[in-house]
């Protein structure tokens, strides 16, 4: 059956050129309804990995972008896979994460 939600890809524009092919023809073969998402600030800024470093092109491509996403679609609930191996941070994450309105 038709997944009953959109999925969502926050882009942060460095991924290879055939992931992104990969992503579309994916969505298109398979039905769903594909949101792409990019922090247009960050775009317009010339934030990337080289001169910002990882953590602080992460903090602004991903997860600033995430949250924008959340609020522009006013989504209730979001469903995301991270590794908790990958990241300090992660570790404390459980199953359900509960947030409020301002993703805290």
């Amino acid at each position: 059956g038709k997944i009953p939600f959109p999925l969502m890809h926050v882009d942060t524009t460095f991924k290879f050129r055939e992931m992104v092919e990969f992503r579309d023809r994916m969505a298109k073969e398979l039905g769903f309804d594909l949101i792409v998402w990019t922090n247009q600030e960050g775009v317009r800024d010339g934030v990337n990995p080289f001169d910002y470093g990882s953590n602080k092109y992460t903090q602004i491509m991903k997860t600033v972008g995430l949250k924008q996403a959340l609020d522009h679609y006013g989504f209730d609930a979001a469903f995301g896979g991270a590794r908790r191996d990958e990241e300090k941070s992660r570790a404390k994450e459980r199953i359900f994460s509960f947030r409020d309105r301002f993703h805290q």
